[in-house]
């Protein structure tokens, strides 16, 4: 897929409304979605690697960097293109290990950054001339970029240096008591003062007088794990309440869950981050918090407020929150790669407004298997906001792919 103009022909809509089935077409079937994140567009014979690479939290470590305007998230499937003498490093690294580390480059950061994620990879491909090599990667570990005043070696290019790097762990909040959850808060907080009282007057806990002020809450084998939270601010913390809430807010502003979210929560807020289409800053701010807990709890106060996506440039309203869909098991938004190497995070979504489409109808690269794609611009200033998809024997038979850098997402 390209990004330049394809001829001067174009149509504009101010309201476009795909249907997302057509149930008149006996020939018609589903896309399959897992298709996307295969990147079988790609061009060349693909290789598989195989081993994964796990670096250890409690050393420093030095490793290719490379810098993009991808936010890379654990989990997430990230396609990269190298040219030049970038080739000869990489095949020369892949024989040490299958991981680099990626680390997005805001507009304010002056291409230094001081998070990132490694990017384990998983196959690679050369075009037919063998002047260009693709990679797929998936996100592994969040990690630091750790600034010395030592000697640096010289950058293999712009955008791909050696660094050293610091694993960040994910600090899981520590269990509450299960006894906590079996009792009313009245008997709870009477508990805790019961124990205060014994406290503060030195009593003996084997004298028969205090074992009588203890007797209602016998059922407490620990009492100074007591601690007196009202339900409701416990149930801020809890795993399956706070995943279940992101599932709902999910299903209420983007439709469909992803076919591939997991059931353990550390990993879940990593999927979940990874499907929405914020812009880098909010991106890396998530990536940045060490609490799965606080992680997912900043989502869903960032999700919240979201409706309408606008031009970036001119603000004009695209579509809305609620026409997201995922044509990918990564969710609505997943990264492509097009014929020019450039990696393109692209939402999906059903319905646009105030669009322009350029060029005629086009299978080459195609990134969804069966669609073929239109150049698609703002129609109010002209800039480039993604394609429009069409198919005649698949399940939608259209659909639009937003490229996440011309979309503005206001967040509070």
């Amino acid at each position: 897929m390209a990004d330049e103009v394809c001829d001067d022909s174009s149509s504009t809509d101010d309201v476009t409304t795909p249907p997302k089935s057509n149930s008149d077409s006996e020939d018609s079937s589903e896309f399959n979605i897992s298709l996307a994140g295969q990147h079988t567009y790609l061009s060349g014979d693909v290789q598989e690697l195989y081993g994964c690479t796990v670096l250890p939290e409690t050393e420093k470590m030095k490793i290719p960097i490379l810098l993009c305007e991808s936010v890379l998230f654990p989990l997430k499937t990230l396609p990269l293109s190298f040219e030049g003498n970038e080739i000869t490093f990489i095949e020369n690294h892949l024989i040490k290990s299958n991981a680099i580390v990626v680390a997005a480059v805001t507009m304010t950061s002056s291409n230094r950054v001081d998070i990132g994620c490694t990017a384990e990879i998983h196959n690679k491909s050369y075009n037919s001339i063998g002047e260009e090599l693709t990679i797929t990667t998936v996100g592994r570990q969040r990690v630091k970029i750790v600034y010395d005043w030592g000697p640096k070696p010289a950058p293999i290019s712009y955008r791909l240096c050696i660094g050293q790097v610091q694993v960040l762990p994910d600090y899981l909040l520590q269990p509450i008591p299960p006894q906590i959850f079996n009792c009313p808060d009245t008997l709870l907080r009477s508990a805790t003062c019961a124990m205060q009282f014994v406290k503060e007057n030195n009593l003996d806990l084997n004298n028969k007088e205090t074992k009588n002020i203890l007797k209602p809450y016998t059922k407490f084998k620990r009492y100074e794990t007591m601690i007196a939270f009202k339900r409701w601010t416990l149930r801020l913390f809890e795993e399956d309440e706070l995943m279940q809430q992101a599932k709902s807010l999910f299903i209420e502003k983007l439709g469909q869950l992803p076919c591939e979210m997991t059931n353990d929560f550390t990993d879940f807020t990593y999927k979940f981050a990874g499907s929405l289409p914020f812009a880098n800053k909010v991106l890396l701010d998530i990536l940045k918090i060490d609490s799965p807990h606080q992680r997912l709890r900043y989502i869903l106060k960032c999700l919240s407020h979201t409706t309408e996506l606008h031009c970036i440039r001119c603000d004009s309203v695209i579509t809305h929150s609620k026409h997201i869909f995922s044509m990918s098991q990564d969710g609505p938004l997943a990264n492509y790669i097009n014929l020019h190497g450039f990696v393109h995070d692209t939402l999906t979504v059903s319905e646009v407004l105030n669009t322009l489409y350029i060029g005629s109808p086009t299978s080459e690269h195609s990134w969804f298997p069966g669609y073929r794609w239109t150049m698609m611009n703002c129609a109010h200033c002209g800039t480039h906001l993604g394609w429009k998809f069409q198919a005649s024997k698949l399940i939608p038979k259209m659909f639009y792919g937003l490229t996440r850098r011309a979309m503005k997402w206001e967040v509070p």
